[in-house]
Formats: structure tokens, C-alpha cells, sequence
């Protein structure tokens, strides 16, 4: 935990040089229509629930032991001092803060008390930015503080500290993901100020600074309802000169139609730019359809994926076969693709060690070329940002091994993991836990770590009021 702290912090100050989503989230986690939103129950009660909990992690949690987190301890602590009757709001936050250090970047808790607790919220959109953390309006047209387009500070307190307060409620991973998980929960101000031992107030002193290090202070009224991030004006498909432009805002299988449609229209363009920013996940459909275009048609399998999940008794033997994730001995596989599997084995030395006995043998995704695949054998760009998680970091994970892609812009935040969710009896409170320890072909987990852009581009502040889309236009002209 302490040194992903610093990796956040670090990342953060270095930002800054110029001048959880349990925090800020609503939860998207059904809930039963005719029962209402329990705000309050007793200790009792806490303490079923938290037992609950902890036999869930010892037999479903997947990253348990990635980082020697110790959460079952934790919760021993937490019920220790657990007051009757207690919020279920407040036991909500607790449980976050148990489930952070874990590095299981799907891992959340979650309840309608928390959905709908009062609270008081910055009054601005936050992204980051080259620089440090742009603060804009929230109509996405002007700077919060014209001419001080930087977040600096909030009561006379440094963001770092904001930042440092607001990860002990999201899980703990790559730098990426610490920044991107601080940055929502820094919107939340009244939970974040009693951490910090600040006043109550309903206004907010906000410190604004500009490139050159200047900076001006000024109070704005709290906002009792949060602010996405600060968006970007992303174009759609489209053929910029000789250069093939795709969008995938979301790893959604619909999309699968329109991009071999869109593929085959550029495949006399003198490049391509695939534009994957803001691109949460989804499935691994896209991912299939596109990668063996970048293959020519001699190339073997490419084994993308290697994984294995808790043997826990309700995960039946085709947990994961969903993604589509299969065992060598899977009856669908080719000759090729065996062999492929096989030779990927040979160099394969995971970077934890799964608990022996707690896991499935190995199971593998491939990647193989498709009947509608033509060999695009020009330069490849794929843009990515700090939004990039989940079956984004597969995709990128998977382009990133080809010869003649270039990963540009921002490293992925690093989540695979199979989460399941589930609701406590009694406080209603949803937990959601990654079931599978999913690997690279070269060991490294994404949780952690993500994937690392080849070329580090950032928008400037300038981009989130204006329209313009710099990172594309520095794309175009490495194509060009």
C-alpha cells in the first residue's frame, strides 16, 4: 500500500510542478424495487455481514494475496469498533477503505445509503492535463478560474493531500490508476474534510495556478450533487486525408459491424489511428475482430491472455469461459493454436504466486486471424488516456506486441479479473471482487501496473474548452 501512495503522489507532484469511486459514484448495482434503502442497522447485523465478507475474500478474491493486504485482518479490526446502531452509509466507506490495498482494481462497495447520503461536492470538472489538473466549468467551456487553468489547492490544503485522502476509499494499482481513482474522489468535499480535520462549510476556498506558477484564491459554493470528469471533444469515424481515423468509445460487440466496414474503407490509407480513449471496457469482441488485420495471414495464434480462477464451490467449470477463455484440453481449439498455447507455456512465469490448491489450471485466450481479415500492413497509432481499464487494458496489451502499432498518449489504469458482485443480508451493501488472476504473456498482472503508452502525450488545458484535439493532431503528423 505504502508504495502505491507514493507512486500516485509521485505522479501527482509531478503534475503539479507548475504552479474513490465510493466517494463521488452512484452505484450501478440492482436493487430490489419494493424493498427501500436501509440507512441505518445494528451491530449485530454489521458484524453477520462483515462475516459474510471475510468468507467471501478467503474463498472468491482473486488478488488477495497480491499485495499481502490483509483484509480479513482488517475486518477483525473494523468490527472491533464497530458503535450499535451504526450508519450504513459509514460502514459502507469502511468497507472501501478494507477492500483499497487489495490492488483489485474491480473491486467496490457500494449501497443505496451511500447513493443517496447528502453531500457536498466540487463545483467544477477535474481532468488531467499537461501540467497538472485542469479544473474547468461544468458546461465544459471554460476554465473554473480563467486564466488559472490549474487545481492547486482546496482550504489552504495541497491537492497531493486531497489526493493521498481520497485513495484510502478506491483499490490501490498502477499510477494511473491511483490519479484517476483520486481525482473522482477528491469531488466529494465533506467526507475528504473530515479526514483531513477541516471545517464544515458550504463553500469551498479553491487555490487556482497558471503555467507560470502564479496563483489566485477565491471561495465558490459547494455543489450538492457531483461533476463528471472534464471531456474532450472526440470526432467520430472518419478519413482525415490519407489517414484512417476509428473510434471505439466502448468494447461493445454492436460496434463489431460498423468497424469491418470502416476497416475495409481504409485499407488504401497511408496509416490508421485508433482512437480508444475514454473507452472503460466491455467485452473482447472488437479486440478479436481487428488484431488479426495487423497479422499477416502466415502469423501463428497469439496467445493474448493467461488466466485462472478461485475454485470457490458456486463458480462452475466454465467460470470464464465467457470472455472467451478456455483450457488447453477445450475441444474447440486448432492444431495451431495448441501449439501456440504450448510455446507460450514454455516462457510463461506468472509475477504472484497463486495459492496452490485455490485456483484452476490455467486457462488461455487466443487471438487468431478471421475470415474477413486483410493484412493492413501500414503504421498503426492507438490513442489511449487514463479512462482505460478492463477489456481496454486487453486490447491494448494485445496491439501493443504488434510490430507496427505505436501506443500513444496516457498508460492504462490495469484492471482483468472476472468481477462478481454480490449484496450483504443485512446492510444491503453490494461487494464486488475480481474472481480471476488474469496475466499478460509475460507475467505481469494488469492490476498494478496497466500497460505502459510507447509515446507519452497529454492533452493541454487549452483542449477541454476549445473543441481541439492535440494528441490527434501530434498523431497525425507522426502518420504523415
Amino acid at each position: 500500500m505504502p508504495s502505491k501512495l507514493i507512486l500516485c503522489l509521485s505522479l501527482a507532484c509531478r503534475l503539479l510542478a507548475s504552479p474513490r469511486a465510493g466517494l463521488a459514484q452512484p452505484s450501478h448495482a440492482p436493487h430490489p424495487a419494493d424493498t427501500p434503502a436501509r440507512t441505518r442497522l445494528s451491530r449485530e447485523e454489521a458484524l453477520a455481514d462483515l462475516d459474510i465478507l471475510a468468507r467471501r475474500l478467503r474463498a472468491e478474491a482473486a488478488y488477495i494475496e497480491l499485495h499481502q493486504a490483509r483484509p480479513c485482518e482488517a475486518l477483525e479490526r473494523l468490527k472491533a469498533r464497530l458503535p450499535d446502531p451504526l450508519s450504513v452509509a459509514d460502514l459502507t466507506r469502511d468497507l472501501q477503505k478494507v477492500l483499497s490495498p487489495i490492488g483489485d482494481c474491480h473491486s467496490s462497495a457500494t449501497s443505496q445509503a451511500l447513493d443517496g447520503e447528502p453531500g457536498l461536492w466540487l463545483p467544477f470538472r477535474l481532468a488531467p492535463a499537461q501540467g497538472g489538473i485542469v479544473a474547468v466549468t461544468r458546461e465544459n467551456n471554460a476554465f473554473a478560474e480563467p486564466g488559472f487553468p490549474y487545481l492547486a489547492a482546496l482550504d489552504g490544503v495541497p491537492l497531493r493531500d486531497w489526493l493521498e485522502a481520497a485513495l484510502k476509499y478506491e483499490p490501490v494499482g498502477s499510477a494511473t490508476q491511483n490519479l484517476y481513482a483520486a481525482l473522482k474522489g477528491i469531488r466529494r468535499l465533506d467526507i475528504l474534510r473530515r479526514d483531513l480535520g477541516l471545517a464544515a462549510s458550504p463553500n469551498v476556498t479553491v487555490t487556482f495556478a497558471n503555467a507560470a506558477g502564479h496563483h489566485k484564491t477565491t471561495a465558490l459554493p459547494c455543489r450538492t450533487r457531483f461533476s463528471n470528469f472534464a471531456k474532450l471533444s472526440l470526432g467520430d469515424n472518419r478519413l482525415i486525408g490519407k489517414i484512417g481515423y476509428l473510434r471505439l468509445p466502448a468494447m461493445d460487440d454492436a460496434l463489431i459491424p460498423e468497424t469491418i466496414r470502416r476497416m475495409a474503407a481504409y485499407r488504401d490509407t497511408d496509416g490508421l489511428i485508433i482512437d480508444v480513449r475514454g473507452n472503460g471496457g466491455g467485452t473482447y469482441g472488437l479486440m478479436r475482430t481487428l488484431f488479426g488485420y495487423f497479422r499477416p495471414a502466415e502469423a501463428s495464434p497469439f496467445v493474448c491472455n493467461i488466466a485462472a480462477y478461485r475454485l470457490a464451490p458456486q463458480f462452475k467449470t466454465d467460470h470464464i469461459e465467457y470472455r472467451p477463455t478456455h483450457r488447453r484440453d477445450w475441444p474447440g481449439w486448432s492444431r495451431d493454436e495448441l501449439d501456440a498455447i504450448d510455446a507460450a507455456m514454455r516462457s510463461f512465469s506468472p509475477s504472484f504466486a497463486l495459492p496452490e490448491g485455490q485456483f484452476s489450471e490455467w486457462h488461455f485466450m487466443v487471438l487468431t486471424r478471421q475470415a474477413h481479415h486483410f493484412h493492413y500492413d501500414k503504421p498503426v497509432i492507438v490513442l489511449c488516456d487514463e479512462a482505460c481499464i478492463s477489456a481496454t487494458d486487453g486490447f491494448l496489451a494485445a496491439f501493443s506486441e504488434l510490430p507496427r502499432v505505436t501506443l500513444m498518449g496516457v498508460g492504462s489504469r490495469g484492471g482483468s479479473g472476472s468481477s462478481r458482485s454480490a449484496r450483504l443480508p443485512h446492510s444491503g451493501i453490494s461487494i464486488t471482487l475480481s474472481t480471476m488472476a488474469s496475466f499478460r504473456p509475460n507475467g505481469d498482472t494488469f492490476d498494478g501496473k496497466g500497460v505502459a503508452a510507447d509515446v507519452h502525450a497529454q492533452p493541454p488545458p487549452e483542449d477541454f474548452i476549445t473543441g481541439k484535439d492535440t494528441v490527434l493532431e501530434e498523431a497525425l503528423k507522426r502518420l504523415n
